[in-house]
């Protein structure tokens, strides 16, 4: 690249109008990192200043397609819209909405040659602990057991260059 490489990424967060989501978008864009965030349609949300705003619904491939181009990371921070706050309110996306979604996603990046996905998930916080596979159940153990010398450290990931 002429001028030598550039001191950010072109980051894409899904679910950027969630709780994490919010959070995601403003500290890439802060970092000065060029951050697009995909929302659902009627979401209310105002974007950070610096981010790009696009809607639509995450199981549109084609909209996958139009918003993964271009980019150098994706983060997910998708999670499942019910009718209220509780954990028992109806639930108004499909069950399956965030694997559906990634399955989907993860193919797309690999036919755009997007190889970085971070994916966050409120699996395991609180009592949803118990109510999780035993396959999450063990890697929320090992990887936020803080005295755990293997587990992956990923809290510099959004302030390293690419």
């Amino acid at each position: 690249m002429a001028g030598g490489p550039r001191s950010y990424i072109l980051v894409l967060v899904l679910g950027a109008s969630g709780g994490c989501g919010r959070w995601v978008a403003r500290l890439a864009a802060q970092r000065g990192h060029e951050v697009t965030a995909l929302v659902r349609p009627k979401t209310p949300y105002t974007p950070p200043s610096g981010v790009q705003v696009q809607r639509g619904d995450v199981l549109h491939a084609e909209l996958l397609q139009r918003v993964v181009a271009g980019h150098d990371a994706v983060i997910s921070c998708l999670g499942l819209k019910r009718s209220s706050r509780s954990l028992w309110a109806k639930l108004l996306s499909p069950p399956d909405l965030v694997s559906r979604a990634i399955r989907q996603l993860t193919t797309i990046m690999s036919e755009y040659g997007v190889r970085r996905l971070v994916v966050i998930s409120a699996a395991g916080v609180g009592s949803s602990r118990m109510k999780a596979s035993w396959p999450v159940r063990r890697l929320i153990r090992l990887a936020a057991c803080p005295s755990n010398p293997s587990a992956p450290d990923f809290r510099g990931w959004l302030s390293r260059k690419a």
